[in-house]
């Protein structure tokens, strides 16, 4: 795991496949981005709703987190089909630790 200084932005991408089709790069009817701070703060995002989140292709989204608070962070991208069934692409960990001294 890598260790991000206090205040960095991070870029955080999710990339969801179908499982039914050789895990072919896809896109699910709506996507989601949940970003759970180290205090615990759960902030969900949509995209098409919420600008905080971006499509670079077919299946490819990303969001940018800033790493303002000390300790743990999570990123967890799922997404929802047409039938409403839930999809989880990618979930991720990212310590944030202080500045480093000079």
């Amino acid at each position: 795991m890598i260790a991000y200084d206090i205040d960095n932005k991070i870029r955080v991408t999710g990339t969801f496949t179908d499982p039914l089709s050789d895990d072919v790069v896809a896109d699910p009817t709506t996507v989601y981005c949940n970003v759970l701070t180290p205090s615990g703060v759960n902030t969900q995002y949509e995209y098409s709703v919420d600008s905080e989140i971006s499509k670079t292709g077919t299946g490819v989204y990303y969001t940018d987190v800033l790493l303002n608070e000390e300790g743990y962070w999570y990123v967890r991208w799922w997404g929802k089909d047409s039938n409403g069934d839930a999809a989880v692409a990618d979930e991720v960990t990212i310590k944030c630790t202080p500045h480093e001294a000079d």
